[in-house]
């Protein structure tokens, strides 16, 4: 008793280029879900340390104001001792001091990541690139 195994016919070069297509889309596609997840996942991190800094900027602001109240009182305080615009200083300084430190500390964090998805930027330039210009399969 033999038994009779066929099997399934060689696909032909048009379905194996289809396929080869086929995958390049799928390919493609993905990686721009992959461009698109990694940019929204940047752009939280950016619009999380946004208040910080305006807080930082907040600061640095009424700083300055009551450092030039200071030196209003100043000119009109011309006295020996710690006259009212002394204690302005402190203050204004104190709340500078705070703002540049917060400042500071925003732009570390800024500068500690890269809001572009540089790998999944190269991966699709490449994968254009191979779309636009394909290999010949001849060989020189």
């Amino acid at each position: 008793m033999a038994t009779d195994v066929q099997t399934p016919p060689e696909p032909g070069l048009a379905t194996l280029i289809g396929g080869i297509v086929s995958d390049m889309q799928q390919l493609f596609h993905q990686q721009l879900l992959l461009v698109k997840t990694e940019l929204k996942q940047d752009s939280r991190r950016v619009f999380e340390l946004t208040p910080i800094m305006a807080l930082a900027f907040l600061l640095g602001f009424v700083g300055l104001i009551i450092v030039c109240l200071g030196l209003a009182y100043m000119l009109s305080y011309l006295i020996p001792g710690l006259p009212l615009w002394g204690s302005m200083f402190l203050i204004g300084f104190v709340l500078m001091a705070a703002g540049g430190a917060v400042g500071w500390v925003v732009l570390q964090r800024f500068r500690s990541f890269n809001p572009l998805p540089d790998q999944s930027l190269a991966g699709l330039q490449e994968n254009l690139e191979w779309k636009t210009k394909p290999t010949s399969t001849t060989p020189k």
